[in-house]
C-alpha cells in the first residue's frame, strides 16, 4: 500500500481490487475488522471513511 492514510489504504485498495477484476462490482473477500487489520487502520474510522465516501457517491 502506498498510500499511508485511513482514508487512502481502503481506497486504494478497492481500486486495485476492482482493476484486478475488471469491474467496479465485486464482493471483498474479508470483513471489515479483517480488512482493517490487513490495511493496518481502525476499523471505525475505515466504516466511517467508506460510509463517508458511499453518501457522496464515490465508491465503496
Amino acid at each position: 500500500m502506498s498510500r499511508k492514510t485511513t482514508q487512502g489504504k481502503p481506497m486504494e485498495f478497492l481500486l486495485d481490487q476492482a482493476k484486478r477484476r475488471g469491474s467496479a462490482a465485486f464482493t471483498i473477500p474479508y470483513d471489515r475488522q479483517a480488512l482493517a487489520d490487513y490495511l493496518g487502520v481502525e476499523r471505525s474510522a475505515m466504516s466511517a471513511e467508506i460510509g463517508k465516501r458511499k453518501k457522496a457517491g464515490r465508491g465503496a
